[in-house]
């Protein structure tokens, strides 16, 4: 039985907090002005994930809890922001990005309840918010081949997607982050051909989120969910 090691779930979680929130919505990207006006950050001064995590066996299915939590400095990544706790479980901390501990089973946020508490630190204030304003994404099994060819076409995707702002769709490095509740994306022949043989863990993450200003730090509260499958790549 396939159950997904939290060393990747914390991996995929990261790349997330990494991409925020960049969003292809197919919309074609416009000429840069000779004398362009810096547009202002997207990123949030700190994110708060909630990530509940699917995987299936002989379509029996298995649900992991994780969370993870962040923020960011003018020039830095991952500011220690006090002890951290998703619904009363403490986050670990390790140079300044909070997790879930590996050995750490007790979150459980099938309730659909998120209630953040952290002690404050490096300039931001103590928080206590209960993020119900956003319920958690629903989304299906994957339900793309097995197998992907090298040097051939590949759709990856999901059965459904529901209730997301964004989705995200990771496949051997390959990230694309698609706006709405998209349930596949295509790889193309070239993009294929640089594949590693061999199995891969292949995950689709439907996101949703809200913001609040907590003193002067814009924070980003986000619920998501995930369906994970281990794929095989061959010539």
């Amino acid at each position: 039985m396939f159950f997904p090691r939290p060393s990747l779930i914390l991996l995929a979680l990261l790349v997330l907090a990494a991409a925020c929130d960049k969003k292809d919505d197919g919309t074609p990207t416009p000429p840069t002005p000779s004398n362009p006006i810096p547009p202002a950050d997207p990123r949030p001064d700190a994110m708060f994930t909630a990530a509940m995590v699917d995987s299936y066996f002989n379509g029996d299915l298995n649900t992991v809890s994780n969370a993870t939590a962040v923020a960011y400095g003018p020039t830095w990544i991952g500011l220690y922001i006090g002890d951290v706790s998703l619904n009363n479980v403490q986050l670990d901390t390790s140079f300044g990005l909070y997790s879930i501990s590996s050995n750490n089973s007790s979150l459980d946020l099938s309730s659909g309840n998120a209630s953040w508490y952290t002690t404050g630190g490096s300039g931001f204030q103590p928080i206590t918010q209960q993020v119900d304003d956003i319920a958690f994404p629903t989304i299906g099994p994957v339900n793309s081949p097995d197998t992907i060819r090298r040097s051939q076409v590949y759709t990856f995707s999901c059965a459904n997607v529901s209730g997301a702002d964004s989705v995200s769709f990771a496949l051997n490095f390959n990230v694309r982050i698609l706006a709405g509740n998209a349930t596949s994306v295509t790889l193309t022949p070239s993009e294929t051909a640089a594949m590693q043989l061999g199995s891969t863990y292949a995950s689709i993450v439907a996101i949703t989120y809200t913001e609040r200003l907590i003193g002067n730090r814009r924070c980003q509260f986000r619920k998501q969910r995930s369906t994970v499958k281990v794929l095989v790549v061959t010539d």
